[in-house]
Protein backbone atom coordinates (compact mmCIF):
# COMPACT_ATOMS: atom_id res chain seq x y z
CA UNK A 1 0.00 0.00 0.00
CA UNK A 2 1.09 3.52 -0.34
CA UNK A 3 2.47 5.03 2.57
CA UNK A 4 0.26 8.16 2.79
CA UNK A 5 -3.59 8.23 1.47
CA UNK A 6 -3.84 10.36 -1.71
CA UNK A 7 -6.14 12.55 -2.57
CA UNK A 8 -8.90 9.90 -3.85
CA UNK A 9 -8.68 7.94 -0.19
CA UNK A 10 -10.48 9.24 2.96
CA UNK A 11 -7.02 9.30 4.47
CA UNK A 12 -5.57 11.63 2.25
CA UNK A 13 -2.03 13.12 3.36
CA UNK A 14 -1.79 10.74 6.53
CA UNK A 15 0.73 8.37 7.10
CA UNK A 16 -0.35 4.76 7.15
CA UNK A 17 0.76 1.53 9.52
CA UNK A 18 3.37 0.01 8.76
CA UNK A 19 1.20 -3.54 8.67
CA UNK A 20 -2.89 -3.66 7.38
CA UNK A 21 -4.59 -7.10 8.32
CA UNK A 22 -8.08 -7.86 6.89
CA UNK A 23 -10.58 -9.60 6.96
CA UNK A 24 -13.45 -8.50 4.83
CA UNK A 25 -14.67 -6.89 8.38
CA UNK A 26 -15.04 -10.20 10.13
CA UNK A 27 -16.53 -12.14 7.70
CA UNK A 28 -13.29 -14.23 5.72
CA UNK A 29 -11.60 -15.79 8.78
CA UNK A 30 -12.01 -16.27 12.52
CA UNK A 31 -11.28 -13.15 14.39
CA UNK A 32 -8.95 -15.06 16.53
CA UNK A 33 -6.61 -15.57 13.52
CA UNK A 34 -6.91 -12.38 12.75
CA UNK A 35 -5.88 -11.41 15.97
CA UNK A 36 -2.89 -13.67 16.51
CA UNK A 37 -1.38 -12.02 13.20
CA UNK A 38 -1.87 -8.80 14.08
CA UNK A 39 -0.39 -9.16 17.36
CA UNK A 40 2.36 -11.54 16.16
CA UNK A 41 3.40 -8.08 13.33
CA UNK A 42 2.99 -5.69 16.42
CA UNK A 43 5.26 -8.21 18.37
CA UNK A 44 7.70 -7.84 15.81
CA UNK A 45 8.14 -4.17 16.05
CA UNK A 46 5.43 -3.03 13.26
CA UNK A 47 2.15 -0.63 13.76
CA UNK A 48 -0.37 -2.99 12.78
CA UNK A 49 -4.19 -2.21 12.05
CA UNK A 50 -6.87 -4.29 11.36
CA UNK A 51 -9.30 -3.25 8.22
CA UNK A 52 -8.24 0.28 7.47
CA UNK A 53 -7.79 1.76 5.52
CA UNK A 54 -8.29 -1.52 3.51
CA UNK A 55 -11.25 -4.28 4.29
CA UNK A 56 -9.88 -6.92 2.19
CA UNK A 57 -10.75 -7.56 -1.38
CA UNK A 58 -12.35 -9.80 -3.72
CA UNK A 59 -10.51 -12.46 -3.32
CA UNK A 60 -11.21 -13.01 -0.07
CA UNK A 61 -15.01 -13.30 -0.57
CA UNK A 62 -14.51 -15.80 -3.70
CA UNK A 63 -11.84 -17.43 -1.79
CA UNK A 64 -12.90 -17.77 1.84
CA UNK A 65 -15.04 -20.20 3.57
CA UNK A 66 -14.85 -19.75 7.60
CA UNK A 67 -17.43 -22.35 7.89
CA UNK A 68 -15.98 -24.99 6.11
CA UNK A 69 -12.54 -24.00 8.20
CA UNK A 70 -10.82 -21.56 5.22
CA UNK A 71 -9.98 -18.77 6.87
CA UNK A 72 -8.65 -16.16 4.82
CA UNK A 73 -6.97 -12.77 5.29
CA UNK A 74 -5.39 -10.25 3.24
CA UNK A 75 -1.56 -8.68 4.77
CA UNK A 76 -0.81 -5.01 2.77
CA UNK A 77 2.24 -4.06 3.77
CA UNK A 78 3.24 -0.01 3.47
CA UNK A 79 5.63 0.65 0.15
CA UNK A 80 7.87 2.48 2.44
CA UNK A 81 9.13 -0.46 4.43
CA UNK A 82 10.82 -1.89 0.97
CA UNK A 83 10.90 0.97 -1.44
CA UNK A 84 12.05 4.13 -2.78
CA UNK A 85 8.34 5.27 -3.63
CA UNK A 86 9.14 7.47 -6.15
CA UNK A 87 11.73 5.65 -7.96
CA UNK A 88 9.98 1.84 -7.37
CA UNK A 89 13.30 0.97 -6.61
CA UNK A 90 13.68 -1.72 -3.49
CA UNK A 91 16.02 -0.37 -0.73
CA UNK A 92 17.52 -2.38 2.25
CA UNK A 93 14.43 -2.72 3.74
CA UNK A 94 13.40 -5.11 1.68
CA UNK A 95 15.40 -7.79 2.90
CA UNK A 96 14.68 -7.30 6.40
CA UNK A 97 11.08 -7.32 5.42
CA UNK A 98 11.59 -10.43 3.33
CA UNK A 99 13.17 -12.10 6.76
CA UNK A 100 10.34 -10.76 8.54
CA UNK A 101 7.58 -12.62 6.31
CA UNK A 102 9.42 -15.73 6.21
CA UNK A 103 9.76 -15.65 10.13
CA UNK A 104 5.80 -15.02 10.39
CA UNK A 105 4.89 -17.78 7.87
CA UNK A 106 7.08 -20.10 9.93
CA UNK A 107 5.27 -19.19 12.70
CA UNK A 108 1.94 -19.43 11.10
CA UNK A 109 2.40 -23.28 9.55
CA UNK A 110 3.39 -23.90 13.60
CA UNK A 111 0.50 -22.02 15.37
CA UNK A 112 -1.64 -23.78 12.76
CA UNK A 113 -0.74 -27.48 13.79
CA UNK A 114 -1.41 -26.78 17.48
CA UNK A 115 -4.91 -25.44 16.00
CA UNK A 116 -5.75 -29.07 13.62
CA UNK A 117 -7.10 -32.09 14.98
CA UNK A 118 -3.96 -35.05 14.98
CA UNK A 119 -3.72 -37.16 12.01
CA UNK A 120 -6.05 -40.10 11.86
CA UNK A 121 -5.02 -42.89 13.65
CA UNK A 122 -2.83 -40.74 15.52
CA UNK A 123 -2.66 -41.19 19.00
CA UNK A 124 -4.89 -44.04 19.25
CA UNK A 125 -3.71 -46.90 21.31
CA UNK A 126 -4.93 -50.88 19.75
Amino acid sequence: MISRGNLMNLDAGAARPNIVVSDRLGTSADPAFMQWTADWFAHAGYRVRINAPYQGGDLLNALAAPARRRHSIQIEFNRALYMNETAFDKHAGFAALKRTVDAYLDALAAHVRTQLPPPRGEGVSR
